[in-house]
């Protein structure tokens, strides 16, 4: 595998809600097409976001976490933004 690009990779679903397909799909294309040292899922299109959806992101930062990489999350807001915070999210997945 390539050395991990230094510059963060931006994801945007477009969708008004994050679902644990979602989750999936860009847990499985970052883990096995992308080597950025930094990926940023920003969810400011999303309105409304899954617990299962974060469960996802949480367990993919730290596959990415052991391979010297990061994860973190951008654009909460609304329900998204409750979901995040109501299960404490903030403690094992970085927002900016």
């Amino acid at each position: 595998m390539p050395s991990p690009s230094v510059s963060p990779y931006l994801i945007v679903p477009k969708a008004p809600q994050f679902s644990h397909e979602h989750a999936d799909a860009i847990s499985k294309w970052v883990l096995g097409r992308h080597t950025a040292h930094t990926v940023v899922v920003d969810l400011s299109h999303a309105t409304d976001a899954t617990t299962a959806a974060f469960a996802t992101l949480v367990v993919l930062r730290k596959r990415l976490l052991r391979d010297g990489r990061d994860l973190r999350v951008a654009g909460l807001r609304e329900r998204a933004e409750h979901v995040f915070r109501l299960n404490r999210l903030q403690e094992v997945l970085p927002s900016n």
